[in-house]
């Protein structure tokens, strides 16, 4: 068997893959959601006034599409820095548990 340690994660590394991961779950959930509103709007009969609602913000100026649009790219950016600070945090503790204990031992083929 071909067993490795890993040691040391690197920050960085850790810092972007928390990022990016964080971002597309968040994308996926809210995107996720937004189906589900949808449902509930379909099933709750009231889909008829949803079309008008849609309508009137769209014909408006559309800004309450712009502050959802807006909400959904905060949303995006809070995910990207949140994410990255925990996945920074995360291979910190890492590393400091690897340096008493020595590491994960993992098999490689």
């Amino acid at each position: 068997m071909n067993m490795r340690v890993i040691r040391k994660i690197s920050l960085g590394s850790a810092f972007t893959m928390g990022a990016i991961i964080q971002t597309i779950l968040f994308v996926v959930f809210a995107l996720i959601g937004l189906l589900f509103l949808v449902l509930i709007f379909i099933l709750g009969s009231i889909f008829g006034e949803s079309n008008a609602i849609i309508g009137d913000i769209l014909v408006s100026g559309g800004s309450a599409f712009i502050g959802w649009l807006v909400a959904f790219v905060v949303g995006i950016v809070a995910s990207l820095l949140l994410g990255g600070i925990g996945g920074f945090l995360s291979a910190v503790v890492y590393n400091m548990a690897a340096s008493i204990a020595g590491g994960l031992r993992v098999r490689l083929d």
